[in-house]
Formats: C-alpha cells, sequence, structure tokens
C-alpha cells in the first residue's frame, strides 16, 4: 500500500497560535487522526518551508507515532523560531499599529528567506509513487506538483475570497490564492459540499468535474448534550451570563457575511415587541468593542445591548460543547458557507438551530432545523417566537430530531470515503 505524505501545514499554525484554529484547522486534525487509525503507519507529515520543524511539536500534542518529511530540520528549526517570535510579538501588538507593521515585516522578511532557501534545498529532493500527496487546505508545493508519479489530493472548502472579496487578500495572496493558480484538471478535489462542488465546477474551466467528489465534513466526538445544571452556573459565572435568564447563541466573526449585526437586532426587536424579561444574546467569537459599534450604528440603543446582548469573546474548545447544550437555541444566518460547521456541532449537542436557506445549510439542517432569509428581519422574529413559544414536549422532540440528523455526518465515515478513493476499495 502506499505512502499518504498528509500536508500539516495548518495544524502547525494553530498549535503555533490559538487565533489559527479555526475551521480548516479542525477538520484536519480529524482528518489525519482517522487516517492513522485506518491506516496506521501509511500516513508521513508534511509541513511547507520553515514550518517543518512545528511537525515535532504536532507529534507530542496530538499523540502521533508518524514519519514526518524533514530535509535540513536544523535550518528549518532555526527560521521556525524566529518568524515564530515575530508572529507572537506581533499578536502582542495588537493596539499599536507602528509595531504590529514592524513586526509584519519581521515575519515577511525571515518567510522569503526561509522559502528561497527551501526552494534550494528541494530542487534536488525527488519523492517516488509510493506516495500520494493529500492536503486539507491548498495544492502540493511547487516540487511535488512536478512529480507526475504523485498523485495528488486536496480539500476544497468554498469560494468566500471571491465572492465577498472585500478586505480579503487570500484572493491572491495566501494560501488560497496558490489554490486558485495551481488548479488543474490531473489533481483530485473532495468537495465539503454539494454547493461547494457547484461553485468550483462553475468557476474554473481547470477543474475536471469528474475528479472533484462530495466529502461532508463532520463534528467532533466532544460535541454531545450536556444537562448538568452545576455545568451551566459554572459556565454563565465564567463568560459573565445572567443566572436567572435564558439564553440565545450565535458564534462567528465580525465579517457582514456572518449576519451577527442583523441576528442583535432581530432578537432585540422580538423581545421588546413580546415583553419578555427572560432571554438574552450571547455571541461568540468577534471583538465586543467592535460589535458594539456596529450595533449602535445600525440603531440599537445603548440601553438596549447593555441589557440584551452579551459578547464573550473567544469561547475555550472544552466550553463550546457547554455554551450549545445550554442555549435556548443556536442561530446561524450566514449570507453564505462552504459548510456550516457549527450549525453541525450545535445539532450534536441536543441544540435547535435556525439557519439560512442558502449554499451548504440547507445541506447540513436538513428538515431538522429552521430555514430562513438570512437578510429578512421579519423571518429572523418569527423563527425566534415559534421556538420560544414551543411546548415542553416539542423542544423535546426538535433535540431528538436534530440529535438524530447529526448522525448522519461522521469523521470515520467521511474518512473511509477518502482512503478508498486513494487506495482503493480493499484497504479499509
Amino acid at each position: 500500500m502506499k505512502k499518504i505524505l498528509f500536508d500539516a501545514t495548518v495544524l502547525v499554525d494553530g498549535e503555533d497560535l490559538e487565533e489559527e484554529r479555526r475551521g480548516i484547522y479542525f477538520v484536519a486534525k480529524n482528518l489525519l487522526c482517522e487516517f492513522n487509525k485506518l491506516v496506521p503507519g501509511h500516513v508521513v507529515l508534511y509541513a511547507s518551508s520553515y514550518k517543518i520543524a512545528g511537525l515535532k511539536k504536532l507529534k507530542d500534542v496530538l499523540e502521533l507515532d508518524n514519519e514526518y518529511y524533514r530535509p535540513v530540520l536544523k535550518l528549518s528549526i532555526f527560521f521556525y523560531k524566529i518568524v515564530l517570535f515575530f508572529r507572537r510579538k506581533r499578536m502582542d501588538n495588537t493596539n499599536r499599529p507602528f509595531f504590529r507593521k514592524m513586526w509584519a515585516l519581521g515575519i515577511l522578511f525571515f518567510s522569503i528567506i526561509s522559502s528561497i532557501l527551501y526552494f534550494f534545498r528541494n530542487c534536488a529532493f525527488r519523492l517516488t509513487d509510493e506516495y500520494v500527496f493529500f492536503s486539507p487546505r491548498t495544492s502540493a508545493p511547487w516540487f511535488i506538483n512536478r512529480n507526475k508519479n504523485i498523485k495528488k489530493y486536496v480539500v476544497l472548502h468554498d469560494l468566500i475570497p471571491y465572492l465577498f472579496p472585500q478586505n480579503n487578500s487570500l484572493k491572491y495572496w495566501g494560501w488560497f490564492g496558490y489554490l486558485m493558480r495551481t488548479i488543474n484538471k490531473n489533481d483530485v478535489y473532495f468537495a465539503n459540499s454539494d454547493t461547494t462542488k457547484k461553485d468550483f465546477i462553475s468557476f474554473s474551466k481547470k477543474i475536471d468535474e469528474r475528479k472533484i467528489v462530495t466529502i461532508y465534513l463532520a463534528a467532533e466526538q466532544s460535541f454531545y448534550p450536556h444537562e448538568s445544571s452545576q455545568e451551566k452556573k459554572a459556565l454563565q459565572k465564567k463568560y459573565g451570563i445572567p443566572y436567572q435568564k435564558k439564553f440565545v447563541f450565535a458564534l462567528g466573526s465580525l465579517e457582514p457575511r456572518k449576519n451577527l449585526v442583523r441576528i442583535a437586532i432581530s432578537l432585540v426587536e422580538f423581545v421588546e415587541k413580546n415583553s419578555i424579561e427572560d432571554l438574552v444574546l450571547v455571541v461568540g467569537g468577534g471583538s465586543s468593542k467592535n460589535l458594539r459599534t456596529n450595533l449602535l450604528e445600525n440603531g440599537m440603543t445603548e440601553m438596549q445591548y447593555n441589557r440584551y446582548v452579551f459578547n464573550v469573546g473567544y469561547i475555550d474548545d472544552r466550553d463550546l460543547p457547554l455554551m450549545y447544550s445550554f442555549a435556548a437555541w443556536f442561530v446561524f444566518t450566514s449570507q453564505y458557507e462552504g459548510f456550516g460547521l457549527p450549525v453541525l456541532e450545535a445539532m450534536q449537542c441536543g441544540c435547535p438551530v435556525i439557519t439560512s436557506n442558502n449554499s451548504s445549510l440547507p445541506e447540513v439542517v436538513g428538515d431538522a432545523g429552521i430555514v430562513i432569509d438570512w437578510n429578512s428581519v421579519e423571518q429572523h422574529v418569527n423563527a425566534y417566537e415559534t421556538l420560544y413559544n414551543m411546548s415542553e414536549m416539542q423542544k423535546k422532540n426538535i433535540r431528538e430530531k436534530v440529535i438524530a440528523r447529526s448522525k448522519l455526518f461522521s469523521w470515520e465515515r467521511t474518512s473511509k470515503k477518502m482512503i478508498k478513493l486513494m487506495f482503493g476499495e480493499d484497504c479499509v
């Protein structure tokens, strides 16, 4: 059996800096762990440029026993430490523009030097055809792309940098820009939804639609229903949520596509329209200062914000399942998603879901949640009324329904499908 050269660059980034632990990080982590279970001893870790040096730390954190590709490792460690120093210093100075720019230039300078050295040291390097290359994020590096004997497999997530290009440099640079420049008819692509598959086929004539396969993502096993009243009290105390209140949960960055402003304004309209005193909105993710500014600019008063909106910022990984479990319902009415993993996480915790009727979101929620127009305050308010006024029996039924729906998605099932396509039907 061949070996998988698994691009773990996004995992190295996530272990270095907490803010890099986003959706693609968790996709890569779960796929790597499942691949190791399905074809033990046949997964070799790879990371780009100086980040090769971060693979040892990754192996320790994830408790892996993999080989990893490591040419000129001492040189990689030197540049890895320098760039990591600059990256962390930049994050420490996020509120000081001058220092942030200086640290960013430092990162760029040492990254360019390490990339040049990486280029020359790989000119003589040749992987044999005993490998297949797999990336959970972007195309194979140039020296692997040149090797026609190695089959390449890449996960496609979405076309957001092209569909929503405002302030999104990934369209031209970074891993996404590289992906779009190197899409071709020879590689095999795994799309995370039928929507993503159709989008890439429509967008690029370079891709062979016979070589793009839908593979749905899944939520981690840590997402399951919690019912302990003590856990609920501890969670609400930790994040400053009033004990005597029920809370609606929303999650996302302050990117307009995530629709947090409309979600909050419609909830305030709902509670004031119905004179409701026991319901607030908890928002996880973006900066509370920026969210407050956006809401006030869009008509919410200072008093309404302080009374109804609790922006708790970053939520610890171990607390997110609790937040879903104890929320009255979860609202994720994004304008567009490649998959929409938070919806699945919420359903797996038994949380009723309100989501959008666009892009991939109906593929995930099916008939287990309420789907509405992301752009309609009225439909948000109506959905809130439906869930708030449900009887206890109706709430129990909807929780059972979302849990049943979530069981259609699993990392094991997804990984088996991918391994079979890479190695053949008899490998797992």
